[in-house]
């Protein structure tokens, strides 16, 4: 059983905490922050950072860093400004309790996962067909909150979005290369103008689609809702972006990921495992009218959305989820 340790003096802080202790998952206690992350025990500490000073604050989170342990970050009051450094520090979740909000069993159980992700070796040997832990995001490269903080040559952790128009058949056969390029332009350009708003940048597309890339901080990628937005809209889409004159039918899928980083048009040489993988996802296991999500995407959701996605099983090393309805009634 995983001991779950709160540093914390804070009543209402404890009180977010009433499920964990209650969890026959898991054993709990809190201590003071006196003792708490220097004990030797291999739990799961849970720091809450509020009433501590910036310099007393580094020295403990100096401290938790290099146990080699799962731990994790409680901001009531939302002082830490730069959260993606958490996670580069090892952090492994930060609870803001907002709105009187409790930390749930099904989370801490997410923040093991990935913590476990994140400590194990990648493997990728042929014949391995076991269905993979549920997991997060892991940190394995830099992040960054804007493009201004992305320099050609780099590696970062991006949060990367596939998108593919399936063409119809009189579309792909019968029409002319002009009508078709025309449908090409229009949707790439569709594409483009939906996730401006969301710092995406389309990177790598070929004639039907491709790849955008969004800064990812480490803590959350709202670009689940523009790709929610797309799925829904598709018709009106289809009726005010271009000259489509058919209703666009296309694949959509959303993953957290590494790969260096080159300019659009500069990207030939780049080597990537997850750019190799969200291709292969994309042509062999999307359908289109759906959207997707790997298991690296899906604990950045809140419990809500969670709710709109059923597993479809695994591909490669990653399970994979599909939202069917966005009423939660899958199909």
């Amino acid at each position: 059983m995983k001991k779950i340790i709160l540093i914390s003096q804070n009543t209402e802080v404890k009180k977010a905490f009433s499920s964990i202790a209650k969890s026959r998952s898991f054993s709990f206690e809190t201590v003071t922050h006196k003792s708490g992350e220097k004990c030797g025990s291999e739990a799961f500490r849970y720091i809450d950072v509020s009433g501590v000073n910036k310099k007393d604050l580094e020295a403990r989170l100096a401290v938790l860093s290099e146990t080699g342990h799962p731990w994790g970050v409680v901001d009531p009051e939302g002082s830490i400004e730069d959260v993606g450094d958490l996670f580069h520090r090892g952090a492994c979740d930060y609870f803001t309790m907002r709105s009187g909000k409790k930390l749930k069993v099904r989370r801490v159980q997410q923040a093991l996962d990935f913590h476990a992700a994140r400590s194990a070796p990648r493997s990728r040997e042929n014949g391995n067909n076991s269905a993979p832990a549920n997991k997060a995001p892991k940190p394995a490269a830099e992040y960054a909150r804007d493009w201004s903080s992305v320099k050609s040559g780099r590696t970062y952790t991006f949060c990367i979005m596939y998108v593919e128009l399936r063409p119809s058949q009189d579309v792909s056969g019968k029409s002319g290369s002009t009508y078709r390029e025309q449908m090409q332009t229009a949707f790439h350009n569709m594409i483009s103008q939906q996730v401006g708003p969301y710092d995406g940048r389309v990177w790598m597309w070929n004639e039907w689609g491709g790849l955008v890339l969004f800064p990812f901080d480490g803590s959350k990628c709202d670009t689940i809702f523009m790709a929610m937005r797309l799925i829904l809209n598709r018709v009106p889409f289809s009726i005010e972006c271009g000259p489509f004159n058919t209703i666009l039918d296309f694949r959509l899928a959303l993953h957290i990921g590494v790969t260096s980083y080159q300019d659009r048009g500069l990207t030939g040489t780049i080597i990537s495992d997850d750019i190799n993988f969200i291709f292969h996802l994309g042509k062999n296991k999307l359908e289109p009218g759906y959207l997707y999500l790997t298991d690296n995407f899906l604990p950045l959701l809140t419990d809500d959305l969670k709710k709109l996605f059923k597993e479809q099983g695994h591909y490669e090393e990653h399970r994979i989820y599909r939202m069917s309805s966005p009423y939660g009634i899958h199909v």
